[in-house]
Order: structure tokens, then sequence, then C-alpha cells
């Protein structure tokens, strides 16, 4: 336990084969209480999946439910979940019963509790490691129910968020990136527009190269792009268009 933060998460490392006790329920007592005071980022595949459960396209979720932070700490902008504004910081989707939105929850939500940290090694392959974050609010590590991390994965559906957020990092974290170039506003912005709006890059793409993929197929194809437009040389393969994210 941290001394100078009580209330800091136990770390654990969960080295491959081994088990955990967790269960999470509308019977555990502390059910929802993870959904308050929390600063959640979301990808664009998590925008993705939200959207999709909302029936909403990609520019009025963004305007509905989302901050946009530009950093000085991120090369990036960052995409903050808009909590209400209670004394909780309660999450949008939260109701009595539960997440409203559950279907298309972010992976932060499933992967929780473990933690996930990915990265690339040398020769440009992905790296990952998982550790177990135990609250001392949460009652879920009190349950008899036995999780493996490969089983907890599968369960919570993350095979193409962990994959599609693994391929936005070859943007975010670019060798470039890494030896301190840092994008411009505008790059920032056409960032945002470019993976966020995605119904929009969809159209301008479709419409100028005649192009049609799906979801998560446009996305790599966006995060591409992206590099080429930014750390390369070379000609884009996008053609400008005023305020398309694609210029």
């Amino acid at each position: 336990m941290d001394k100078d933060n009580p209330d800091a998460p136990e770390v654990e490392d969960l080295v491959e084969g081994r088990s955990f006790y967790f269960s999470c329920h509308p019977g555990v007592p502390c059910f929802t209480a993870c959904c308050r005071q929390l600063e959640l980022e979301l990808t664009p595949y998590d925008v993705l999946g939200l959207k999709k459960q909302l029936g909403l396209n990609g520019r009025r979720f963004m305007e509905r439910y989302a901050d946009i932070i530009y950093s000085e700490n991120s090369a990036f902008p960052r995409c903050l979940l808009k909590m209400n504004d209670d004394q909780e910081a309660t999450c949008p989707f939260l109701s009595s019963e539960g997440c409203q939105v559950y279907e298309g929850r972010p992976a932060a939500c499933r992967t929780y509790p473990l933690g996930r940290g990915a990265w690339l090694d040398k020769q440009g392959n992905f790296q990952t490691r998982y550790v177990l974050l135990k609250e001392n609010h949460c009652l879920g590590f009190t349950e008899e129910q036995r999780q493996t991390v490969s089983y907890w994965l599968e369960h919570q559906e993350l095979g193409d968020y962990n994959s599609a957020n693994d391929h936005l990092m070859t943007l975010l974290y670019h060798p470039m990136v890494k030896a301190g170039t840092r994008p411009t506003l505008e790059q920032g912005r056409q960032y945002i527009e470019t993976l966020y709006y995605l119904e929009e890059t969809r159209k301008y793409v479709k419409e100028n190269i005649g192009i049609n993929m799906s979801d998560k197929a446009l996305l790599n194809y966006g995060i591409d792009w992206l590099k080429t437009r930014f750390f390369s040389q070379s000609p884009c393969s996008f053609q400008g268009r005023e305020n398309s994210g694609l210029e």
C-alpha cells in the first residue's frame, strides 16, 4: 500500500498462469462505486462502440459526451469522457440498474480489475504486461469466482479493443514522437477529426478514393494515413478537403 496515498490500489503482477478471485454484479455491495470520480480516456475504438450503442454519429457523440484536452504533457490531444456535474462526478451512462451502455463500454471498463501495459520493443514488436489492481473499496475481490487473465480478456471481449488500441500506439508513440517531435495544433485537430469522426472519414474516402471498408479497417487506415501525413515526406494518398480531417 502507498503510505502517502492510502486510496491507491495495491498492484500485483499477474504472471502467466496465475489466477485471481473477482466478480462484479448487482449483488456486490459496492456495485457501480467504480463508475464515479473517474478520469476516463476514450480511444477512437471506445468511441466507435459507444456511439453505436447510443445511436449517435461520432461528431454528435463527441459534442455531447467528450472533452478534448490539449496538454503539454501529451503529444496528441486526449479525449476524456465528460462526467456528470454532480458531487461524485458520476459517469453519464450510469443508472440505478448499472451501466446503460454495457455492450459498448470502453476498454478501461472491460479490463478492470486488470491493468494492461503495452509497448513496442526495439524490434517493433508489441509486448504486454498485466497487473491486478486491488482497490480497498472494491468488494468484488471477496467473491469466490476464480479468474485467469486469458479468460477475463475473452469474457470481456477485449480482443478487438486491444488490437485496435495497439495499432493506435504506433501513431501516439511513433519514433519521431519519442525523439521529441510534437504535432502542431492543426495536426491535433486532424487527429481528432480523422479518427473520432469516422463517418465523415468514411464518406470522404468512399467519394474520393472509391474504397469502402469496415469500421475497424477504416480506423487502422486512418491511423496509417496520419503517420504518413505527420512523419513522412512521401506523398499522401488522400488529397485535401477543408475541415474533413483528411487535408
